[in-house]
């Protein structure tokens, strides 16, 4: 994968708390976790049913390619599939971006997560958050592998927009398990 330069799409995170507002379908405190322009972005396509998908990453990349995954044993095959991992869940999108390498145990429901190697977390780690409209993956290269995950066979997809964090903003929203 090439690390070239995303043009006019990249926004740095707000920092701090984000302003709530409601969108169809989702909590009040996840709600109010997602950036401002996120949230827009939503807004805009909430009438057409048209959700965004998010994959994060710890590299900065024009376009998201496709790859063979490594799921960790006892993992169902399909989180080993060669394709572009996505999910519907933005903070999962954040933890899995922020996460040291090794295993990582993620609860997106009580939002725990515990590292298998916690001293390697960077709090201070630049991570992207890609963006894509899911209209952007025809439906027999979609495979929807439980609420939390969906695999693109595709190529490669080009990002609607990327965000800028540090690792550290897994900490506002994950309580980190020793």
């Amino acid at each position: 994968m090439t690390d070239e330069p995303i043009e006019d799409k990249e926004k740095e995170a707000p920092d701090g708390a984000v302003e709530a507002a409601r969108v169809k379908g989702l909590s009040a405190m996840f709600e109010a976790s997602i950036p401002k322009e996120v949230l827009d972005m939503m807004r805009e396509t909430e009438e057409e049913s048209v959700p965004f998908l998010y994959h994060g990453s710890k590299k900065r990349l024009p376009k998201l390619r496709k790859k063979k995954a490594q799921a960790p044993p006892g993992r169902p095959c399909e989180e080993s599939l060669d394709a572009i991992y996505l999910t519907p869940d933005f903070l999962f999108a954040l933890a899995c971006a922020a996460r040291p390498p090794g295993t990582s145990h993620i609860d997106m429901i009580k939002r725990t997560i515990r590292f298998e190697q916690p001293d390697q977390f960077d709090p201070d780690e630049t991570i992207y958050i890609y963006c894509v409209h899911s209209t952007k993956i025809p439906g027999d290269k979609k495979i929807v592998i439980d609420p939390w995950q969906v695999a693109a066979t595709v190529d490669e997809i080009a990002p609607d927009k990327t965000i800028v964090y540090r690792s550290s903003e897994l900490l506002k929203h994950y309580r980190v398990e020793k």
